[in-house]
């Protein structure tokens, strides 16, 4: 109705009830995948005998998707008229024997993609955005619903984004390594090389105080050194015999001139 008349006339019957409003769709999987919604469907895996759908998510979707107790979960059965298993993608992974592969981008993140496009192609075995690049445009026709000009757009999409997912995991690598190498110039010690040794050794040098400079000893007047009172040893035993005799003759007279006047021989 106009500006949701309609709608908030049935909620004021309903006492303030909320009322989600799902487009109706013939084709089961967009049906679930709109009852479900706002949760994000990854995929599903229908099962026409049993009327039993299974639901993949991701990680961060699945307490949405189920909602509180189950509620939302139970209300999309009921709606629809499939019985819904809801699963994790990594859950989903496990029970088939296979482990997530970080790496591969889902094949949903393509936009543009219909929920029965993206069931087609992982049920044909492109579960991801990598498969897609590595098939032949002869192989993405033989996915059902898929024609010639479907499957070039998907295979020139899935071109553009892995390109555009890679460039970015490259500014990422490129932009940790410049941190981890900044990081690097403040750890680790800078080397000294030779021609710095040579400067700090020139510097100590200068720095250095001079060595002192012992002063000569004056003896007093009057006092004969032994250097010069000693006699000099020549060459030739002769001259110092000679030096001998002449210190002798020096100290006797010097003796004899210290006597006493008035002293002389007794009568």
């Amino acid at each position: 109705g106009m500006k949701g008349s309609r709608v908030q006339g049935i909620v004021r019957e309903l006492s303030g009830e909320r009322i989600d409003i799902v487009p109706y769709s013939e084709d089961p999987i967009a049906f679930v995948t709109k009852a479900l919604s706002p949760a994000k469907i990854l995929q599903t895996i229908p099962d026409e005998d049993e009327m039993r759908m299974r639901v993949v998510v991701s990680e961060d979707q699945l307490s949405l998707a189920i909602g509180k107790s189950g509620q939302n979960a139970r209300l999309a059965s009921k709606l629809t008229g499939w019985e819904i298993d809801l699963i994790s993608e990594q859950d989903f992974a496990i029970s088939r024997g296979q482990t997530a592969r970080k790496d591969e981008i889902p094949v949903n993140d393509l936009e543009d993609l219909g929920p029965k496009t993206v069931d087609n192609l992982i049920q044909a075995g492109f579960e991801s955005v990598q498969d897609i690049v590595k098939a032949t445009i002869e192989e993405l026709i033989n996915v059902p619903g898929i024609g010639d000009v479907t499957a070039q757009k998907i295979y020139l999409a899935a071109v553009q984004h892995l390109e555009h997912v890679e460039a970015e995991k490259a500014e990422r690598a490129a932009a940790e390594a410049e941190e981890e190498s900044v990081e690097l110039e403040f750890l680790d010690p800078v080397e000294e090389t030779p021609e710095d040794a040579t400067e700090d050794e020139a510097e100590d040098e200068a720095e250095a105080p001079a060595p002192a400079v012992e002063a000569p000893v004056v003896e007093p007047a009057g006092k004969v050194s032994e250097t010069a009172s000693a006699p000099k040893k020549s060459g030739s035993s002769d001259s110092y015999l000679d030096d001998i005799e002449a210190m002798e003759s020096e100290l006797t007279s010097g003796w004899e001139g210290d006597e006493p006047e008035g002293e002389g021989e007794k009568s």
